[in-house]
């Protein structure tokens, strides 16, 4: 259902195509609609994508880190020559790397020096790579015209 063809599957599908989002007008009454995507697209700038992908890193780095969990090193055994130390626990991978780990998916790169360990944060590393791919595409296709842009503008002062 919904207003688009082939449901709401279609939204995410056309999420970030061409630079343009494609979103139900009631969650957008604010912004000028115009695209090739008639009354349902909407062209965002720079720094929207910008700051909607610096969210779904943020989240998404969340979300992994504590989905990870905690892994724990066994305590050493008490000896005749040594006390006892309990099991110490810490979490399985750093804020920083949760961080790394989110922006490598999203550039798709994937050097897999960190990886998901546990089925929740595989199906969580799914998800917001479903749901960041093509904003974070976009960004960096926006980043390449933008280049180009300055590329002519100095061409052309020659």
């Amino acid at each position: 259902g919904g207003a688009y063809p082939g449901g709401s599957m279609g939204v995410l599908y056309l999420f970030g195509r061409d630079g343009k989002v494609f979103s139900p007008s009631k969650f957008w009454d604010n912004v000028n609609f115009h695209s090739a995507g008639g009354a349902h697209g909407a062209q965002l700038s720079f720094l929207r994508h910008l700051a909607v992908v610096l969210i779904i890193v943020l989240v998404g780095a969340t979300g992994f880190y504590f989905l990870e969990g905690q892994e724990c090193t066994p305590g050493t055994p008490r000896t005749l020559f040594r006390s006892a130390s309990p099991p110490v626990c810490g979490p399985k991978v750093s804020p920083s790397d949760a961080a790394y780990f989110t922006i490598i998916t999203l550039t798709t790169i994937g050097y897999g020096d960190v990886s998901p360990s546990t089925p929740s944060s595989r199906l969580w590393v799914v998800a917001v790579a479903l749901a960041g791919m093509s904003v974070m595409s976009t960004l960096l296709d926006e980043l390449g015209v933008w280049r180009l842009a300055l590329s002519r503008l100095a061409l052309s002062r020659r």
